[in-house]
Formats: C-alpha cells, structure tokens, sequence
C-alpha cells in the first residue's frame, strides 16, 4: 500500500514543446512527437503544447492571396511567443521543434538558453538550415542560419536520421537520433492484402505528400508515362492541394486526416521519389514508413534515409534512372506474390526499427535524463 502511495505522490515532472503548427495538424509534429505525448504522461511528465500558428492562422497561411490575414496571423504568432516567456518558470525542460519562430533571429530559444537558464532540446526532421525558397525575401526573414545556434544553446538536438545528425554534431556534443516513426498499433495498423489480380483489374501505383514535395513527382515523369502506356493501371496521388503541371493522367483525393488510412490502403504500390540534394538527403522516408507499415511495397530513390528504409530486394526496391524505375514498378506489377512478400517484410522492418513501440522507451528515457 505504501509502495502505491508512493507512485501516486510521485512528482510530476512538465515539459513545454514549442512548434509551428496547431496539434494534429502537420505530420512532422503528429510522427516526432505528439504521438509520444501519451507515453510522456504515462511517466509522469506532464506535456504543453505551444504553437505559432493558431488554428486559424494555419487555415489561411498557405492559402494563395490573403495577405493580411497572414500578416495577422504572424503577428498573432509573435504575441502568443512573447506571452510564454513570462511562465517558463513552471516547466523542468523546453523543447522546440524546428523553431520557436518562423522568421527573425531565434530570439526565443536565446533568451530559453541564457535568460531563463532553461534546458533545451531541439528537436528537427528537415536540413533547415538551407535555404529552401527561391524568393530571396522569404529567405532572408526565415533566417535558416540561424539552426546552427540553436543547436549550439541546446542541451540535447533531436534528429530524424544520420544526414542530419552530421550537421548538428558540428554544433553540439549532445546529439542524438530518434527516427521518424509509425504508430503501428494504434493507427498504422491495418494491413494491405495483397491479391493475384483478374484480367483487366488495375493495379494501383500510388504516392501521398504535401503541395511541398510534390515537385518532385516530375524527376519520374517519364518513367510513370511508359508504364501507362505498357499497362492497365491507375496512379493515385494523394495531396493537400492539386498537382500542377503534370502531364500524365492521375487520380487526385485530397487527404483527409481521418481517412487516411483508408486512402492509402487503395494503393499497391507506393513510390518516394527524391532528388540527390542535400535538402531532400535530410528527408526522413515518412512515405515509404507510411506505405511498408501497411504491407505495401515502396519504390524509392536511394537518397538519404530512403536507403535505410526501402532495403533494396526485401522490402522494396531502391531506383535511380527512368530504366531503373521501369523495371522495379513492372517487377511489383506482375507479381503480386512478390507485392505481398516485399509488404510483410517492410511492416515487420517499420516495427523493428521505425515504429512507437521500437523507440519509446529511449524517447521517454533521453528526456527524464535531462530533466535530472
């Protein structure tokens, strides 16, 4: 009875965590860690969650037009960062996921680090520190440089894969990689079946993504025109906006968070090409976690963590010339034997080395650590 008493007056433990976008709205804040929030809790820790962008602000911000609703909605933004700096007494740790502020100097985690002597973790799963725009105003107010400081102030810098934890050990001795990771059991679990199909059924080649990575759908332009010209299939892109400039056919859903696994499970086949250049070799492979958690093989350039994930012959095949392209997407087309194999091992990869259950114990014991 004692021993209960005691786990139940145990103290709790509060974590800030700084971000850009409101909860459960961008997939690189749900896949780093608010799917982790619960397991937190669970510890003890109790979990704020903080973002720039009010919900509100996040509906209008990549809309075209809109001007001053977006110069509102920044501003807005800038207060609500203001405001937080007058109760950073209440939390033991701060976390900052990607930055605490989307343009400007990183004011914020400078005064977290040295004012409120608060320790930080930084916490990123993109190389931000390039310059990522082609509008040179845009660049100079996003300010990427300035990752290399905050990686400097930090406690400990959080990363999503080995091309950047190269960058971040040129900042900090303290730098460790929790990878991008699927909820295999609670969410990702549904698995995709796999089955000989009958003449004249279609087989499905399909990719999901933001308006941001949809560029890069036309480095395999041509390989995907060959392959509707040669077969009877449908390619499916599931996006938050319309592809432009496409000269294929397609099939477009916009996604919808709540039925996403359901748009995925249309899919037989599902491709993550990237571009050999540093930004896209800071890329995390979240399609291809996505599409191997379901049973569902992957096509992928062999580019960054791509290669640590689509395991080239056992999971997936890795392509790189339109050639290479050709042949992987008719290899998986005419054998749906082998779709099914390559999916099997692909969800048992994911839940070995990519999934919540795989890292939640150093998850949770890395942030105990520093709040010690």
């Amino acid at each position: 009875m004692k021993q209960s008493n005691k786990k139940v007056m145990e103290k709790n433990r509060r974590l800030l965590i700084l971000c850009p976008y409101p909860k459960g709205s961008a997939g690189s804040q749900r896949f780093r860690f608010e799917q982790y929030i619960p397991i937190l809790e669970a510890n003890n820790i109790v979990v704020d969650q903080q973002s720039f962008l009010t919900t509100w602000g996040w509906g209008v911000v990549y809309k075209k037009g809109y001007r001053l609703f977006k110069i509102w909605a920044t501003l807005l933004g800038f207060l609500r960062r203001f405001c937080c700096l007058f109760y950073l007494w209440r939390y033991d740790l701060v976390m900052v996921h990607r930055e605490a502020s989307p343009i400007g100097p990183p004011i914020i985690e400078w005064w977290i680090a040295h004012i409120a002597k608060k320790r930080l973790i930084y916490d990123f799963d993109d190389a931000i520190w390039i310059k990522n725009t082609s509008n040179p105003w845009i660049s100079r107010l996003k300010n990427p440089e300035k990752t290399n400081r905050i990686c400097t102030w930090s406690s400990m810098v959080c990363v999503g894969n080995e091309h950047l934890a190269d960058f971040a050990t040129q900042h900090n001795d303290n730098v460790v990689i929790i990878p991008t990771t699927i909820d295999t059991e609670h969410h990702h679990n549904i698995i995709k079946k796999h089955v000989k199909n009958k003449a004249g059924e279609v087989v499905c080649i399909g990719w999901t993504g933001s308006h941001s990575t949809l560029p890069y759908l036309k480095n395999i332009e041509g390989a995907l025109k060959v392959i509707q010209q040669r077969h009877n299939i449908c390619f499916k892109i599931i996006a938050d906006k319309t592809p432009q400039g496409l000269t294929i056919p397609f099939d477009f859903e916009e996604w919808n968070i709540v039925h996403e696994i359901d748009q995925l499970q249309d899919i037989d086949i599902g491709i993550m090409p990237l571009p050999n250049e540093e930004w896209a070799r800071g890329k995390c492979a979240f399609k291809a976690l996505q599409y191997l958690s379901l049973g569902i093989p992957c096509v992928a350039s062999p580019v960054g963590a791509n290669k640590n994930v689509v395991l080239h012959g056992q999971t997936g095949f890795l392509a790189e010339s339109k050639n290479d392209w050709i042949e992987a997407l008719e290899r998986l087309l005419f054998d749906y034997a082998l779709r099914s194999r390559l999916g099997e091992a692909g969800r048992e990869h994911v839940m070995q080395h990519f999934s919540v259950l795989s890292q939640e114990d150093a998850y949770v014991h890395k942030i105990k650590t520093l709040m010690q």
